[in-house]
């Protein structure tokens, strides 16, 4: 179970992390609605992995 977090916390970083990087704008959460039923705090992991890549532009 501890390696499928691993995982899934990895891809979440790439995807939304990668996106700022590809797309050169950290202000892209605004065009993104993001839900999640299963972990509460996803929303905020995926808020640091966005501001995260912004720092790095």
């Amino acid at each position: 179970m501890m390696v499928h977090l691993v995982i899934h916390l990895h891809f979440l970083d790439e995807a939304f992390g990668g996106l700022v990087k590809k797309m050169k704008d950290k202000k892209v959460l605004n065009s993104i609605v993001i839900v999640s039923n299963d972990d509460l705090t996803l929303e905020r992991k995926i808020r640091k992995y966005v501001e995260d890549a912004g720092k790095k532009l």
